[in-house]
């Protein structure tokens, strides 16, 4: 069979991520390589699509690039500085900090005396503001760029706000309604609101939540406690907006329009396909969604047409559509894990398409499914469910069944019978929530390491061999052997890859680690609030292990505050505090620790921590009064394959000639005090030795860290110098021959 969309979409991914990752001569490389690909393809096989592939990779590189360019260069100077900007508020919500989080389409940008940035997507972050979709509002503040991300393992912000359409995001203290939008997308965004507003009312807020999620795609309202039950059974999928939601709607409405108003399929097929737009605009446009919608728009147009569409090449169309429309989507997370789902549904429906058991069947279809979407989920989310299988055939009818009654439910809200409607929506997710809550546990849920983007296409790779052939016995078993020579290979360098040493981004404050596989996993202070949900979670997340050790060398919130947020999170086994008189933040600390029931340990001059491979001894504080909360750092000499890295907390000068003292001899200094110029003297960096140096500091930041006086020393003695608000992430692999460096800026 032909499908010539395979083909199309192929060429435009692999041009996508051309313009991305490679440039120059390598570009052109690609796009010959692809054109040799395709005289071949269309001489074996006889068929002239894949003639078509090269310049559709060449429309990918051109899409992709125009995607990655500022849509305004006059709004992109102002970027940084202080703006007055003014728009219509498309749809809003209130983020964890309780701020309003507004998506605003602008009619300009203005620094005062530009004015730019007409038909912009900005998300607006106000202090305090009360709103409404269509609401014309003005505020003044700062414009910011998306940041690209300067961590290993840190999620690719800027990549992800693309792909929902946003060109900017900025912050302002108050914003005022000057006037309104009586858009028509502006008027589905106020009905959008309305639903949400009813569900509130009319249920309890755990219930309301779901309903929302179900039904208009709101997810905002979701906390840490739905997400852990939907996802522990594996059905977080249905909290997105999906092909489910879609079909559930398109089906009820197609049956009312068939069987009930008796219309042929062919009136109804237009009826439905403009529903479903509304639908999609209602719903916010999500990458899931927009799959769902366009594969079923055409699958009604077939029908319509009386053709047959053929599910893989209909797959394919839906994606090259998106991909044309925003490039961007490649890197989507939704927008993977949805065609990922999708494909794997129809290749289960291909499988089990001959067996006759209706439970063999449908466990089996069930069972593939989970097989295809687990590498993914375990890359993205780092864990997998064990009863996804089961929760699929039982949970997902009984929540597509909710998500169609949710939707009469919520336009029932405009009559009298709204109230009514609710409690019977009501009854069927608390129904829902009682028996997930009996069942649903961590219990059945494996937290595992993330697997590298080569182990995640190998297996894919090995999948699609596996379908394809498995009816050829001696072939699927060299594939199946091959696959098995991979993993055992790959596994043995897992084992025995480099231990590291990470200077993390993670804003205005110290967060470091020591990572040694198979033995330790150690961090040193967690960074400023927000720093170790950004920079520190996601690098143990993605090694599938928690800190052994916690240092915490002083409790200055740039220091404690990421660390508090890692014992919150459950990823911490010890912790490690100086042993000196500290600030008030100590008490969140114990109070969070014993939370969590964490033991604690308060260590001075002497302490070692030691396993074969790596050997941290404690150098400071020496049991003398402190003067100052910096003075109480703790001073950490980190051992790792013969390689000395030297961790200095803030102390301050005076402490530094005490250590001076001892045996500081190192290859690789942390910079104390962020570079401050009360700390580095001369006579301390020279015992030191050291040849490469780290300053945690935020890029321009307030207190001007690091001091030029500092940077001038640090060069005087020929010292490579790395600053993480400019480097990015500072990344040591350790060897018995010495060590090597990567950043991440």
């Amino acid at each position: 069979m032909r499908r010539p969309f395979i083909w199309f979409l192929i060429s435009l991914a692999v041009g996508i991520a051309a313009a991305e990752y490679t440039d120059g001569i390598y570009t052109a490389a690609v796009v010959v390589a692809i054109t040799a690909a395709a005289v071949f393809f269309a001489a074996k096989n006889r068929i002239f699509e894949p003639l078509f592939m090269p310049l559709i990779a060449v429309i990918g590189i051109m899409l992709c690039n125009a995607a990655l360019t500022p849509a305004d260069m006059t709004a992109e100077q102002m970027v940084g500085g202080d703006i007055t900007i003014r728009g219509t508020v498309r749809e809003w919500h209130t983020n964890d900090n309780g701020k309003t989080a507004i998506t605003l389409d602008t009619e300009y940008i203005s620094d005062g005396e530009v004015y730019s940035g007409e038909g912009l997507r900005v998300y607006l972050t106000v202090d305090n503001a009360e709103v409404s979709a269509g609401d014309i509002i003005e505020a003044e503040g700062r414009l910011y760029a998306f940041d690209a991300p300067t961590n290993p393992y840190q999620t690719d912000y800027r990549k992800y706000m693309l792909s929902r359409g946003f060109d900017y995001s900025a912050w302002s203290s108050d914003a005022d309604v000057v006037g309104q939008n009586g858009g028509f997308i502006y008027k589905v965004e106020a009905l959008r609101e309305h639903i949400n507003s009813f569900y509130d009312e009319n249920m309890l807020e755990r219930e309301a939540a779901v309903a929302k999620a179900l039904t208009t795609g709101y997810r905002y309202d979701i906390d840490d406690e739905i997400n852990d039950m939907f996802r522990y059974m594996g059905v977080s999928h249905v909290l997105a907006i999906s092909g489910l939601h879609i079909s559930a709607v398109s089906g009820m409405l197609f049956y009312v329009l068939t069987r009930i108003l008796k219309l042929k399929k062919q009136r109804a097929v237009p009826i439905v396909s403009v529903f479903l737009v509304f639908y999609l605009a209602f719903t916010g446009f999500s990458p899931s969604a927009v799959r769902a919608v366009i594969m079923a728009v055409t699958a009604f147009t077939a029908l319509m047409l009386r053709k047959n569409s053929d599910s893989f090449n209909t797959i394919a169309f839906s994606a090259f559509i998106m991909l044309c429309i925003n490039p961007i989507y490649l890197w989507n997370v939704s927008f993977r894990l949805s065609y990922i789902g999708i494909t794997a549904v129809v290749f289960a429906l291909e499988i089990t398409k001959d067996i006759k058991a209706k439970l063999t069947k449908t466990v089996i279809f069930s069972t593939i499914v989970w097989a295809a979407v687990t590498p993914m989920t375990m890359y993205y989310f780092g864990g997998v469910s064990l009863i996804e299988v089961v929760s699929n055939i039982i949970a997902v009818p009984y929540l597509s069944f909710a998500a169609g009654a949710a939707i009469p439910a919520g336009l029932l809200s405009f009559t009298g019978l709204g109230t009514i409607a609710a409690k019977i929506m009501y009854l069927i997710l608390h129904l829902y929530n009682i028996a997930a809550d009996m069942v649903s546990s961590s219990v059945f849920y494996v937290e595992t390491a993330k697997p590298s983007v080569y182990a995640v296409t190998a297996i894919y790779i090995f999948m699609l061999c596996a379908v394809i052939l498995r009816r050829n016995r001696t072939a699927l078993r060299i594939t199946s052997a091959g696959f098995a020579v991979f993993a055992v290979v790959l596994a043995g360098i897992n084992i025995t890859a480099a231990p590291e040493i990470v200077f993390f981004d993670a804003g205005q404050g110290d967060a470091s680690l020591i990572y040694v596989p198979g033995e330790i996993t150690a961090v040193i202070d967690g960074g400023p609030s927000g720093g170790a949900e950004s920079a520190v979670i996601p690098y143990l997340k993605a090694k599938g292990t928690k800190a052994d050790l916690l240092f915490i060398t002083h409790t200055d919130s740039d220091h404690a505050d990421g660390a508090i947020e890692l014992i919150d999170a459950g990823y911490v086994r010890q912790i490690v505090l100086s042993d000196a008189e500290h600030s008030d933040k100590l008490d969140e600390i114990l109070s969070a620790a014993d939370e969590q029931n964490i033991s604690i340990f308060y260590a001075s001059e002497g302490d070692i921590f030691e396993t074969e491979n790596c050997r941290i001894e404690c150098l400071y504080p020496d049991g003398v009064e402190a003067d100052g909360e910096n003075s109480t750092s703790l001073v950490l000499m980190a051992e790792v394959e013969g390689n000395k890295i030297l961790f200095t907390g803030d102390i301050e000068a005076e402490d530094e000639e005490k250590l001076s003292e001892k045996n500081i001899k190192c290859d690789i200094i942390k910079i104390a005090h962020h570079g401050s110029k009360t700390s580095s003297t001369e006579e301390f960096l020279a015992v030191t030795g050291a040849d490469t140096a780290v300053i945690e500091a935020a890029e321009n930041n307030i207190y001007g860290f690091p001091h030029d006086e500092v940077l001038e020393r640090l060069n005087y003695f020929g010292m490579n110098v790395y600053v993480t608000g400019e480097d990015g992430a500072v990344v040591v692999a350790c060897t018995d021959e010495g060590y090597s460096l990567k950043t991440f800026g």
